[in-house]
């Protein structure tokens, strides 16, 4: 293969991927922006997870303060029940001051428990919240998607010539040479072979060594066109009358 069919493979790779840029653009917005509702999304997800586990843990001991106020409360009756069996001043003493402890440690225990329900309330709140945001940003992201999957659907058929006019360029280039081709492609956003227009490169409208003007132009024989770079930008340039 000379250098001319070189170039004008090259030419074609570049529309190539210019179609493929061109039908992205059509959806690259809305993909964009589901990426980033779904990455927003898997924070949110741990976020509820972790809420979840604080939340049994919060009912767990909520569970275990009840059961110790039940106790309390039982001591409290039993010293109730008792009273009236009391005939002794020391023992009535003896009975207010067990009752007064009971009566301190169901008030401190009360007071434990109505702190930590509304603590649990709270919890459960921004339960809800994630919950009902998780959800309004997948309805969100399935919209997204949606959107870009009818994209591709429409442009289904030339996706898949492309990929395989894409694939078949390719097998004529070594795979280094067709990689950097690429890089170079996605770097100046599908330009990385442009023409010589006068002197200049029409990339980054650098005007050309001497050296390499004499090896671009109209009057360069065939067999002597060489596949060169601009030595500013790197482009990979030609000549418009090589490819007519």
């Amino acid at each position: 293969m000379t250098n001319l069919e070189r170039l004008q493979k090259l030419v074609e790779f570049q529309q190539v991927f210019l179609q493929k840029k061109h039908i992205y653009s059509l959806y690259a917005e809305e993909e964009k922006k589901a990426k980033i509702l779904s990455e927003e999304n898997q924070k949110l997800i741990s976020q509820l997870n972790d809420l979840k586990v604080n939340i049994e843990e919060m009912e767990k001991k909520i569970s275990e303060e009840n059961s110790k106020k039940d106790e309390i409360v039982k001591k409290i009756n039993d010293l109730e029940e008792a009273k009236e069996k009391i005939k002794v001043a020391r023992q009535m003493r003896s009975w207010e001051k067990d009752m007064e402890k009971q009566k301190q440690e169901l008030s401190i225990v009360q007071a434990q428990i109505d702190y930590d329900s509304a603590k649990l309330e709270e919890m459960k709140k921004n339960f809800s919240h994630l919950d009902n945001l998780i959800k309004e940003n997948q309805q969100k992201i399935d919209e997204l998607v949606a959107f870009a999957d009818k994209i591709k659907s429409e442009h289904k058929e030339e996706i898949a010539q492309n990929q395989a006019k894409e694939n078949e360029i390719k097998e004529d280039f070594d795979v280094q040479f067709i990689e950097y081709f690429e890089a170079l492609l996605n770097k100046t956003e599908g330009n990385a072979l442009v023409e010589v227009e006068g002197e200049a490169c029409s990339g980054c409208y650098t005007i050309l060594p001497t050296s390499l003007q004499g090896e671009i132009g109209e009057n360069v024989p065939v067999d002597e066109i060489q596949i060169l770079q601009c030595p500013n930008c790197f482009r990979f340039l030609y000549h418009s009358s090589w490819l007519r």
